[in-house]
């Protein structure tokens, strides 16, 4: 798929395609794409913070959904994974705080 370069919606998109055929590595490229294109995108930040939790790479999952979370504190979706993530990480208590954030901002996965 050809897509404008300086388009992130269709770097993110073509991503969230490429991650829910398993192909993360082909995801992660597609995400960086959307953040070179727009730096100041948390949906690129928390996608990539996914396919990077796919691929076993927590710490740096870890700071792209801190990433995003710096660019839209009320992005209840990236709370909710970064919850997740600290949760698989054992961290229980992060994890708890970062659920009820989401859950205040109105997630209801």
């Amino acid at each position: 798929m050809k897509i404008d370069p300086y388009y992130v919606d269709s770097w993110i998109s073509k991503g969230i395609a490429q991650a829910y055929t398993g192909s993360y590595g082909e995801a992660l490229n597609s995400f960086n794409s959307a953040i070179a294109s727009d730096p100041a995108n948390p949906t690129a930040w928390s996608n990539r913070g996914l396919v990077l939790y796919q691929l076993g790479r927590y710490d740096d999952a870890r700071t792209s959904y801190n990433q995003a979370l710096q660019l839209d504190p009320n992005y209840a979706v990236a709370w909710q994974n970064k919850g997740y993530l600290m949760r698989y990480m054992g961290n229980i208590q992060e994890a708890d705080k970062n659920f009820a954030e989401a859950k205040e901002l109105g997630y209801v996965g």
